[in-house]
């Protein structure tokens, strides 16, 4: 008991410290909240073990010295403290899609926070799912366990008019009989889908979100009303190209026959703000929990 008493001691001298840069959490909280860290339950006889482990209890990180750890630990619960219901990890490092959602949800008041800016290390999920919703679950889920904070994740996958369900290409858009295609690889491919529909098939990259608030607050919505506008696959290749996009060289507009080869599209681009905003708003206003949008 003494020992345990002195590291209490010791845990209580360094929440006092933290205090002094952190003047805005609830002192009396955080301080009984820092005994946690050794009030631990031993999992053998030498009491050597502790569930949890240092690396949850203590913050231990990898590479990093234990000097370094209380600023970075300070600048976490900066970010963590903001996290409200109106504020949500968006479970992407794409600066590009963290600031179309951002533009998307400012009129709802909502604050956006990208994974990057909780200070946490968070690895990439292992996106095996095999439709956008099963993927945005994935990383959802993943992307929570690590950061238990409100957050939610999206995922999108190409739909062609004329194909069955299987023959859809959905989620994997350059995986093709498990080997991924080159940027010339997936135009003669697409190319060859295109011409045995004739040439011009409707096509379209549909979204999906999976939104997490707790354990047992969790919705998810793969519609078209979040999806992007259709657009027309061609047999007649464009002779620009942009790397990494090869299917807007391929991709024109419905109506006009303009090629999207220099529009330098992402995978959230065309996405339809109203759709993700009425989800949002129903999620803020929603009087059940588990409830599918």
């Amino acid at each position: 008991m003494g020992i345990e008493l002195a590291s209490w001691l010791a845990h209580l001298r360094i929440a006092d410290k933290l205090l002094d840069g952190i003047g805005s959490l609830p002192r009396e909280h955080f301080i009984v909240g820092n005994i946690a860290p050794d009030s631990g339950e031993p999992v053998n006889g030498n009491w050597n073990v502790f569930t949890p482990s240092k690396n949850v209890s203590h913050w231990e990180i990898e590479g990093i010295e234990r000097s370094q750890r209380s600023e970075k630990f300070k600048k976490r619960l900066e970010v963590l403290q903001s996290l409200d219901r109106r504020t949500f990890v968006y479970g992407t490092n794409n600066p590009a899609k963290l600031e179309s959602m951002r533009s998307c949800l400012a009129p709802l008041g909502l604050k956006i926070v990208g994974l990057k800016e909780t200070g946490i290390t968070v690895a990439e999920a292992d996106e095996n799912g095999k439709t956008p919703l099963e993927n945005a679950r994935i990383k959802a889920l993943a992307y929570y366990r690590e950061l238990k904070r409100p957050l939610f994740a999206c995922d999108s996958g190409l739909y062609i008019d004329g194909l069955t369900e299987n023959e859809q290409p959905g989620v994997n858009v350059r995986m093709v009989g498990g080997k991924r295609l080159t940027d010339d690889e997936m135009i003669k491919h697409y190319t060859s889908i295109s011409a045995k529909l004739g040439g011009k098939p409707l096509a379209r990259y549909k979204n999906a979100i999976c939104l997490i608030i707790s354990e047992n607050e969790v919705y998810e919505h793969f519609g078209d009303d979040i999806s992007g506008d259709a657009f027309r696959l061609t047999d007649k290749p464009h002779p620009n190209r942009e790397e990494g996009f090869p299917l807007d060289s391929i991709s024109v507009h419905p109506e006009t026959g303009e090629y999207y080869y220099w529009r330098g599209r992402d995978t959230d681009t065309g996405m339809t703000f109203n759709g993700f905003q009425r989800f949002f708003s129903k999620v803020l206003n929603a009087g059940r929990v588990g409830e599918k949008l």
